[in-house]
């Protein structure tokens, strides 16, 4: 059976986020490579050398790729989504999905608000301020 694994791309921002995830979800660093790490030419570009060009990282039992998107190199970029994705994680807790929204919070659109629990668990639907979505809830399943 394969896995799937989320890949979010940012526009130079990457570092920060994954910084920021590894914080809020004690998430462990797998890999970081950034563009002056590699030997492909198309990435060699001075003003984007301190770019992610790959990142992994594990949160539970989730490996979530992530990187800075070049336009040079990959295309269109980031600039041209189309659809959206959102992260959702569940934690055991209402108090573990609270310490993890506090810590991305800041700079975040709020799109559900933190509900009180209802039926044993809570959540919260926001935009962290790199414009990824997240779903947090706590709680029974």
């Amino acid at each position: 059976m394969a896995k799937i694994s989320p890949f979010i791309h940012f526009n130079g921002t990457c570092a920060d986020a994954l910084e920021l995830y590894q914080k809020a979800f004690d998430a462990e660093l797998i890999y970081k490579a950034h563009y002056s790490d590699t030997k492909d030419p198309q990435y060699q570009i001075e003003s984007k050398k301190d770019w992610i060009y790959h990142a992994q990282i594990k949160i539970a039992e989730t490996t979530i790729m992530m990187c800075d998107d070049n336009e040079g190199a990959t295309g269109k970029g980031s600039k041209s989504r189309t659809s959206e994705m959102s992260l959702c994680l569940w934690f055991d807790s209402t108090d573990e999905a609270k310490l993890a929204y506090e810590a991305l919070r800041e700079g975040a659109t709020e799109i559900v608000p933190f509900s009180t629990p209802k039926e044993n668990y809570c959540f919260v639907y926001f935009a962290d301020k790199f414009g990824v979505r997240f779903w947090l809830l706590g709680g029974e399943r």
